[in-house]
């Protein structure tokens, strides 16, 4: 089996509707080589397109087979259930992707500051955080984009009843919502975010990094 379809069949589980069954089929097309080893975990080189001789390492470690915190929701823990991580070094610092669970069974947020939403001008949202009750610090990342993060909004469930997603950049620290991506699971979104940086295509006007 070459690579290109080992790679299709492996990631089969990012994919719900035939637009993401096109978006797979156009970042297979980029794969230079793909690995397994007999824990589970996958290796994998993709060429950046329009960035002549740049790869793009895409690591996935073994699946997360601990005990999972309770506040984490569905379509993170089934992701980890595949992979504890799904990710590549983005070129400017940082990762892209989908970093699994610590240990402890909680998210693992890479290197999200929660006190950046305190930095810049969310003060409507920091107050509708006060009166919720919820910390600014309860905030998780459950996707980097480089230097820049994706969070869970825990004011606001999207239509599949999982957290809507926010992005956050770490130059203005504003907090913007990403409408695209209600109504997809969290593997789509991560399907979408592996994809427009490797295949340069703006699947979500609002990230970048």
């Amino acid at each position: 089996m070459d690579n290109i379809t080992r790679f299709k069949e492996h990631f089969s589980f990012l994919v719900k509707t035939e637009e993401d069954h096109s978006i797979l089929d156009d970042l297979s097309k980029t794969v230079q080589s793909f690995e397994k080893d007999d824990s589970g975990a996958v290796r994998c080189e993709l060429s950046i397109v329009d960035l002549d001789d740049e790869m793009a390492e895409l690591i996935c470690p073994p699946p997360f087979t601990g005990s999972v915190a309770a506040d984490v929701p569905a379509g993170f823990v089934a992701l980890a259930q595949k992979h504890n991580g799904i990710y590549y070094e983005d070129l400017g610092g940082g990762v892209i992707g989908f970093l699994g669970l610590s240990d402890d069974g909680t998210i693992e947020s890479g290197n999200w500051e929660w006190e950046a939403v305190e930095e810049g001008d969310n003060e409507e949202y920091l107050e509708q955080l006060e009166e919720a009750d919820i910390a600014a610090s309860s905030i998780v990342c459950p996707l980097q984009f480089g230097q820049n993060w994706i969070l869970y909004d825990p004011l606001k469930k999207a239509t599949t009843g999982e957290p809507a997603l926010l992005f956050l950049s770490h130059g203005d620290c504003e907090l913007v919502p990403i409408p695209e991506s209600d109504g997809l699971t969290l593997s789509q979104v991560l399907l979408r975010i592996l994809a427009q940086r490797i295949l340069d295509r703006d699947y979500f006007e609002e990230v970048y990094s």
